[in-house]
């Protein structure tokens, strides 16, 4: 899968989790979102804090992109944030963390959009 197809996965899947927090009535910051890896080499993110194993998904489908969701972006770490792996069936696990990724062993390619609603 090439970067900017599971951009586009995220980017659906996090305007959907935008409004149904919205239609819900409960505040939501805007993420910023970072691509972070291409993980079909090395399925383990490095964090600040130590590796981020990437979770087995359960129809075995390969471990693709990591993506970073800074849930607070103008708050200081340790803060709620995720990181959002994309799978080659073009599913997408969250895994909630506290802390970002160690810049120097995960740089962010790039900001995939910040989030302009």
């Amino acid at each position: 899968m090439q970067l900017e197809e599971a951009k586009t996965i995220v980017a659906q899947e996090e305007l959907n989790r935008w409004r149904n927090f919205v239609a819900r009535g409960q505040p939501i910051a805007k993420p910023r979102i970072f691509a972070l890896s291409d993980l079909s080499q090395n399925a383990v993110v490095e964090t600040i804090s130590g590796p981020l194993q990437v979770p087995r998904h359960l129809t075995n489908a390969a471990p693709e992109w990591c993506f970073f969701a800074d849930d607070l972006p103008n708050a200081n770490w340790e803060h709620p944030c995720r990181y959002l792996v994309v799978y080659s069936d073009g599913s997408i696990q969250s895994v909630d963390n506290r802390v970002p990724p160690n810049s120097t062993a995960n740089a962010p390619i790039e900001e995939v959009f910040p989030f302009a609603l």
